[in-house]
């Protein structure tokens, strides 16, 4: 596992975490994702020889972790500018505190973005190799 550059590249999903809750509107956000997503394949593909794909898993539960973490530190702020969100996860999840709906939606969610970073990074891996 090459701790040092999946640390650095989850720093991009922290910057990410934090534009979302205080500069980016929700239409944008998904956008961001991808191109963030996109970039991290894209570095992973060419920093690295071998297991492209986990290091992509590992990368997506970090953004997983930056991404928790900024909106419950800042969940006051973050719910003023993404209601119709936090409304989402409210219908979606019946029983429980808001900050543990928020955890449980963004562990699952995270899991299922890990997934795909993976599924990019390995993509990724393979186009940059064959050209």
């Amino acid at each position: 596992m090459h701790w040092k550059l999946l640390f650095l590249t989850s720093l991009l999903g922290l910057a990410l975490a934090l534009g979302a809750v205080f500069i980016l509107p929700a239409d944008i956000e998904p956008l961001c994702y991808l191109l963030i997503t996109c970039l991290s394949a894209v570095i992973i593909g060419t920093k690295l020889q071998s297991l492209y794909a986990i290091h992509g898993f590992v990368l997506g539960l970090l953004f997983t972790f930056w991404n928790i973490i900024i909106r419950l530190l800042f969940f006051s702020t973050y719910s003023k500018h993404h209601p119709e969100d936090l409304d989402k996860i409210v219908h979606r999840l019946v029983e429980g505190h808001l900050h543990i709906k928020l955890v449980v939606f963004g562990i699952i969610a995270g899991t299922l973005y890990s997934m795909v970073l993976a599924l990019f990074t390995w993509i990724s891996s393979r186009m940059i190799k064959t050209t």
